[in-house]
């Protein structure tokens, strides 16, 4: 079954199913986005992160949790943790939790 999401502005460069949760489907995009889409029944969009501040290029899930790792062309690695919205009105905007740290330097930032 094809299902049509919307949940970038830009081009798509990965995607990814979580390990841990079948249905949750990640994507990343040159529009600086992470996005987790729930797949199951109808596409419903439960993550979104505006941590990076350039095109974000890579994406991987840890297999044992719902932890989901970025990268992007601001030389950040970011880790996000995901949890389903407990309803509807949760501000999908704002990431439940969500940590950045530069790949080169000291810099970090929450």
């Amino acid at each position: 079954m094809i299902k049509d999401c919307k949940s970038h502005t830009r081009a798509v460069h990965r995607l990814a199913f979580s390990p841990k949760n079948g249905t949750w489907l990640a994507s990343v995009s040159d529009d600086s986005t992470a996005v987790v889409t729930d797949m199951a029944n109808e596409p419903r969009q439960i993550y979104r992160s505006y941590s990076h501040n350039d095109f974000v290029r890579g994406l991987s899930w840890d297999p044992l949790s719902n932890k989901l790792f970025t990268c992007g062309w601001d030389k950040q690695v970011c880790t996000h943790v995901v949890t389903m919205p407990a309803d509807d009105r949760m501000d999908i905007s704002t990431p439940a939790a969500s940590y950045s740290s530069k790949v080169k330097g000291h810099t970090t930032k929450s």
